[in-house]
């Protein structure tokens, strides 16, 4: 009988600690890609006329999405496997965390992490 009540509680604690390991958020991360009317970085700066060379997509730590996309947008995430599902006014982007895509923020360029890590994550 103890021993029956003692695995009961060694699964009750183990299935806590997995189901207390996962996140619905992640860690503050910045993604960008070059906008698409440019085809590399030092095109867009020669322009010279302060145009935004860059589209970003902030995700923080706290549970809050911004998106600098045609204009800035505001919102909330959770993330679901690999997926960060970002309700923003304008839109509903699932974003994939492993190929860096999603269908619903199309572009020519590839999203990439920004490193060294660059937040957006206070005073909004």
């Amino acid at each position: 009988m103890a021993s029956r009540v003692m695995r009961t509680i060694c699964i009750a604690s183990f299935l806590l600690v997995i189901t207390g390991c996962t996140s619905d958020t992640l860690d503050n991360t910045t993604y960008r890609r070059l906008v698409d009317q440019f085809d590399t970085e030092s095109q867009c700066l020669e322009t010279g006329n302060f145009t935004p060379c860059y589209q970003t997509l902030t995700f923080c730590a706290d549970g809050r999405v911004n998106a600098n996309l045609d204009y800035r947008q505001e919102g909330d995430y959770t993330v679901r496997d690999s997926r960060a599902i970002a309700r923003l006014p304008a839109v509903t982007a699932v974003f994939d965390l492993e190929t860096l895509s999603s269908p619903q923020l199309p572009g020519r360029h590839r999203w990439e992490q920004v490193e060294p890590l660059s937040i957006d994550c206070a005073g909004y």
